[in-house]
């Protein structure tokens, strides 16, 4: 037979305990730390489309030498 307290975690009063719960673990990103994210996500982005642009390159140069 199912627990007092397992009974309660599948209720609605359950869910919202536990939300409540996780919700004050979480931390909110300082101003600097979101800065610092988003630069390292345009940079990784810049890299990412330099690559795919030289690749473009290349595929376009062999495509032209080999159709023609």
């Amino acid at each position: 037979m199912a627990s007092k307290k397992e009974k309660e975690s599948h209720s609605g009063k359950g869910f919202l305990n536990e939300s409540v719960a996780e919700l004050k673990k979480v931390s909110i990103p300082t101003r600097a730390e979101t800065i610092q994210a988003t630069l390292v996500t345009l940079v990784i982005m810049t890299f990412v489309a330099v690559c795919l642009m030289v690749l473009d390159l290349i595929f376009r140069t062999l495509m032209d030498a080999v159709l023609g």
